[in-house]
């Protein structure tokens, strides 16, 4: 791949760029930097900590997710249940 891209623009029928097309070559080249670097994030993470990422990842696509200000006041009002 040389290092200058042909780079394709789309526009809407306002004229405003919505797109990039990039030839394929070049996005095999940037899928494989980017699968490399994602599996670098992973590297020295046990099973259980991999397991518990993915996880919370699912659940934060499900919409299960809550803030940390929404936890927090979850704990005091069960610590003053507990009182």
């Amino acid at each position: 791949m040389s290092s200058a891209i042909k780079l394709q623009y789309v526009s809407n029928e306002k004229g405003e760029v919505t797109a990039v097309q990039i030839p394929i070559e070049a996005w095999r080249a940037i899928e494989q930097k980017l699968e490399s670097a994602e599996a670098q994030d992973w590297q020295g993470m046990s099973e259980e900590e991999i397991t518990t990422v993915e996880a919370g990842l699912r659940d934060f696509e499900q919409g299960r997710a809550v803030t940390n200000d929404n936890l927090l006041e979850r704990s005091r009002e069960l610590r003053r249940k507990r009182a």
